[in-house]
């Protein structure tokens, strides 16, 4: 079985898909981060991408009838997001790492 790997933090996603009997999946995929920074949803010709940055929540979707250009525009929008929602938390793990560093260790 494959898993897919969050986009953001490469953390295992949870992955579900739809299936009606023993013929197979029915065109339908879920995977979502356990730490919610990222969802990926396709069901029934519709896709949506869910990225979230410092509690903001950015979805972008299209569906199986949208143009190439429409198309270009979510994907090429979801990778710079992608790469802010990787910068951010690169960013945030620094600053918790110097707030705990400068933290005055506790006596025994």
């Amino acid at each position: 079985m494959h898993y897919e790997e969050c986009p953001v933090c490469n953390t295992e996603m949870k992955e579900y898909t739809e299936t009606i009997d023993w013929m197979g999946p029915i065109a339908e995929h879920y995977a979502t981060c356990p730490n919610k920074c990222y969802s990926y949803e396709y069901a029934y010709g519709y896709t949506t991408v869910q990225i979230t940055i410092r509690g903001h929540n950015l979805m972008f979707g299209w569906s199986y009838s949208d143009d190439k250009k429409t198309l270009k525009a979510e994907t090429d929008a979801i990778d710079a997001v992608l790469e802010a929602a990787r910068h951010a938390q690169a960013e945030d793990s620094i600053i918790q790492d110097a707030d705990q560093a400068q933290r005055p260790q506790e006596s025994r």
